[in-house]
């Protein structure tokens, strides 16, 4: 497959690179970044982006600071997106074809967003990868031991998503040491590029010396900056993110050799603070689960007058919980709920039937407006 470029401009930072478009000859468009030392004779590992809507752009931006640091050829398909039945054949064809154009080792990262890393997760169960990043989706639990790859999962305590991880956020022990997870205060969005690049500079160190890229003076650095993270996020009274992400370091034999990560989890879990988050966090899970079992047969049984009424209260909670715990739950009920009715709405406009997408159009613009 012949591969044409265009528009190989120079991104900022100096001799750091260049970024532009290209596609194959069976129309898979992509962008892509090209390290400014590409033409040396060292093997680049590659970083595969996938943005659930296919915008190749966005997921190149979002990672040139860490490709060119890294000097990681970055690819960003315009083609790969949501509802997409092809996308392992299409992620081969893009692996393929970078790799026939460019010196491209065998070290291959994929990271994506929301269904792109559900794409990503699927991918790993059936082909070789070095290491997934998967931001706002996680695997089903029953699927995790089929992934084998290291995994590092960004989900946001406001994301609708939340339930994926939060068997792992209220015990991390439960956390098999090839799994990394780390939470923001986010909703359902791509990650701020600052943790985008910590997160893959992560998955980067812990294969070691096996890339090209390996720096022991980064690996130094970056344990260094997770212990201050530790500290802070202590400090902060955020002891569940500092429980993760001394699981995170501890299980990269590389990133412990002190202990200091297994130590200080070890001291956490045994905290009574800790103790009472968990508690809070399980009680703010078990609302959660029984509101949308209701709110699951209301969808279908209640007018938007009901539906009106119940949102509005169902705020007054959010604003009224004492814990942050659950005003998180409250805020991840009414996201859920507008997944709900946006699914539904989907299916009925397939289905061509005015009368039942009207009625649950009206629900939709109660839950999400700004939609």
């Amino acid at each position: 497959m012949e591969t044409q470029y265009h528009n190989l401009n120079p991104v900022s930072c100096e001799d750091s690179g260049r970024t532009g478009s290209g596609h194959t000859q069976s129309g898979h468009s992509y962008q892509i970044f090209i390290p400014g030392d590409i033409a040396n004779s060292i093997d680049r590992p590659l970083l595969v982006v996938i943005d659930p809507d296919g915008d190749g752009e966005k997921a190149v931006q979002n990672f040139i600071r860490t490709a060119s640091l890294f000097r990681m050829v970055l690819v960003g398909s315009n083609l790969i997106r949501n509802g997409n039945p092809h996308y392992l054949r299409e992620i081969n064809e893009l692996i393929a074809d970078v790799k026939d154009r460019f010196q491209v080792g065998d070290a291959l990262f994929i990271a994506g967003f929301s269904g792109g890393a559900r794409m990503a997760l699927s991918y790993a169960q059936f082909r070789p990868v070095t290491g997934i990043l998967a931001c706002g989706a996680f695997v089903p639990s029953g699927l995790l031991e089929r992934i084998k790859t290291r995994v590092f999962c960004i989900m946001g305590r406001d994301d609708f998503n939340f339930q994926e991880v939060a068997p792992f956020v209220t015990d991390p022990s439960l956390l098999p040491s090839h799994i990394a997870i780390d939470i923001t205060r986010e909703p359902h969005r791509w990650p701020s590029r600052e943790l985008l690049h910590s997160s893959v500079e992560f998955l980067l160190l812990a294969s070691g010396n096996t890339l090209p890229t390996y720096d022991l003076a980064a690996t130094y650095a970056y344990i260094s900056a997770q212990r201050k993270l530790v500290e802070l996020c202590t400090l902060g009274n955020d002891l569940k993110r500092a429980a993760l992400i001394c699981r995170n370091m501890s299980g990269v034999e590389a990133f412990d050799q002190d202990g200091f990560f297994n130590n200080f989890f070890n001291q956490l879990i045994q905290d009574e603070n800790y103790g009472l988050q968990t508690v809070l966090l399980s009680d703010s899970l078990s609302m959660e689960e029984v509101k949308i079992r209701e709110y699951s047969h209301a969808l279908f049984y209640k007018d938007a007058v009901w539906w009106r009424k119940e949102l509005d209260g169902l705020q007054e909670k959010t604003d009224r919980a004492k814990d942050e715990w659950m005003k998180m739950a409250y805020r991840r009920i009414k996201a859920r709920i507008g997944v709900a009715c946006h699914a539904v709405c989907v299916r009925y406009e397939k289905e061509k039937d005015a009368g039942k997408l009207g009625m649950f159009l009206d629900i939709y613009r109660l839950v999400e407006p700004q939609e």
